[in-house]
């Protein structure tokens, strides 16, 4: 049990709880494995009895027997590799945006959706692909260097396999030696990575600022990042290509003492020809599995870093353990709060917004409206004071059943209308039909067309709103949030949306909603405030 985040963690959980997942499939790809290096240690024998034995069409026929049945069987072996791959991307890739929607949203905004998404198309895929299927091929290569080695003291000549044994254990020093640099090269190379995807995904977001005078900037900005990335790969390059060389060097040592005890027992006449035939054969076999550890080995040493960052993340954390609140007996409370940030101030800031009265808060840009939304929202903490909730502070409360927001800039998914309106099922739909007809036509026909849209990201501004308007309806909370939420929607439908918010809606709902719209519907809300200088100007409540 750990600490991560400042929040309480239940288990940390390890790679071994994404391999057990698929543990099937890698002790099937091992056992192909083992069968299919039988069948191939079997070749140089064959080319031995091809030279010494009078049998040639039966060695010629097992020889072409083998590799059929080698061919079928690494088959077999590839189709459970592939599953295995999909196995652990497919519970990594949930257990990663499961722990990303999980975080308060405090603990969210401290990375950027670039990040988030770099870590998921890279940091994962680097541990799936350089942690666990090279832990996979390091038992793979133990079973082929096994035996190799079993055929070779067994069936060609005991010498030339204690010179194999002897100069492979030269290889074992050759990883270590650059392990480490590869991986604080590549754990760098991955940052740079995220950050480069942020201002990639930033700069695509601003493409409607795009045009002759500004576009040769973008590609500045995006270009002095690129190099930033292409400086820290060209590092991490360096250290691998090192780490490269040593192991390629290691594994010529065996192949050159091979050689050479190969040469000297064939000149003294205590091997065959086919015997040495043989030899070579089982040397280029027998490094195949040594060269593999060298890069697994490397290779995971390199990930290690990324790994740990990976499963710091996807640890399970607990539940919260707020208490759930879905009623508003009495107020929300602003108790003697005060924030700061980016030039303004809030000092000791104080007010209580009733159950069941509606609220407008106005005021020039800057003078503290937003703040008071996110305070009460919960999105931004109090440096001192508190947000109270019938006298309970909110960071006690989960308020998802009891508090909606509706922003200007309403979010709208890349997927259908009703999947947008009820948030993919979250919220029942059967309200909806009520909804409309009690609302009218205008409803109707800012949405007209549209309930059968695959995709409304294409909406309009207004539109959008709409979308918005009935998202919060249906959500049906007590506390009703509201940003300028009708500045895009055109006059006539956004009086229809005020005439219910203030004549036909709930009278327990409380509403509270910023404006910049000075008309008479003003006087309609049961307060107005104006807010100024992060406080509120007394003479302008009603």
């Amino acid at each position: 049990w750990i600490w991560i985040g400042g929040d309480f963690v239940v288990k940390k959980r390890g790679m071994g709880f994404y391999v057990r997942k698929v543990m099937p499939f890698i002790i099937f790809q091992i056992a192909a494995d083992f069968v299919c290096t039988l069948l191939a240690s079997m070749y140089p024998y064959l080319q031995k009895l091809l030279f010494d034995s009078d049998q040639k069409l039966t060695v010629i026929f097992w020889y072409a027997v083998f590799h059929v049945l080698d061919v079928l069987i690494n088959y077999v072996g590839m189709r459970a590799t592939f599953a295995q791959g999909i196995g652990i991307e497919r519970a990594m890739k949930h257990d990663f945006f499961k722990s990303v929607v999980r975080q308060p949203k405090k603990e969210f905004v401290k990375h950027d959706i670039g990040t988030y998404l770099s870590w998921q198309s890279n940091d994962l895929a680097a541990v799936e692909m350089d942690y666990v299927q090279p832990m996979v091929d390091i038992v793979r290569s133990i079973n082929m260097f096994l035996i190799y080695g079993v055929v070779i003291f067994g069936l060609v000549d005991w010498r030339i396999g204690l010179v194999l044994f002897l100069s492979s254990i030269v290889t074992v020093a050759g990883p270590k030696l650059f392990g480490d640099k590869m991986a604080s090269a590549r754990s760098v190379h991955q940052e740079k990575i995220a950050e480069y995807t942020g201002v990639v995904k930033d700069l695509l977001e601003g493409f409607a600022l795009v045009n002759s005078r500004t576009r040769r900037q973008f590609i500045g900005v995006q270009d002095e990042k690129l190099e930033e990335m292409c400086g820290k790969r060209r590092l991490y390059g360096k250290a691998k290509s090192a780490s490269i060389a040593v192991n390629d060097m290691a594994v010529r040592v065996i192949r050159i003492a091979s050689f050479a005890a190969a040469g000297i027992l064939l000149a003294k006449g205590e091997i065959t020809i086919g015997t040495c035939v043989a030899t070579f054969g089982y040397v280029d076999s027998f490094l195949s599995p040594i060269q593999s550890i060298l890069y697994d080995v490397s290779a995971i040493q390199s990930v290690a870093e990324v790994k740990r960052k990976v499963m710091d993340f996807l640890a399970e954390r607990e539940p919260d353990g707020r208490e759930k609140a879905d009623t508003l007996n009495e107020a929300i409370r602003l108790d003697n709060v005060s924030v700061h940030f980016d030039g303004f101030s809030m000092e000791h800031f104080s007010y209580s917004f009733e159950k069941g009265k509606k609220y407008a808060l106005t005021g020039h840009s800057g003078s503290g409206k937003s703040t008071v939304m996110n305070l009460l929202t919960g999105d931004l903490e109090a440096e001192e004071g508190e947000v109270l909730i019938d006298g309970v502070p909110l960071a006690k409360l989960d308020v998802s059943e009891l508090v909606s927001c509706v922003h200007q800039g309403e979010h709208v998914f890349r997927a259908g209308f009703w999947d947008n309106v009820t948030v993919f099922g979250a919220y029942p739909d059967d309200l909806l039909c009520e909804l409309k007809r009690r609302l009218g036509n205008p409803v109707l026909d800012a949405v007209a067309g549209r309930t059968e849209a695959d995709n409304c990201q294409d909406m309009s501004g207004g539109e959008r709103q709409t979308l918005g308007f009935l998202r919060m309806l249906l959500a049906h909370t007590q506390i009703i949030l509201m940003d300028e939420p009708f500045s895009a929607v055109d006059p006539f439908t956004r009086e229809v949306y005020l005439d219910y918010l203030l004549k036909e809606m709930d009278s327990e709902t409380t509403l509270i909603m910023v404006t910049h719209d000075l008309s008479e519907r003003l006087k309609e809300f049961d307060e107005v405030i104006w807010m100024e200088h992060g406080g509120i100007k007394k003479d302008f409540i009603s």
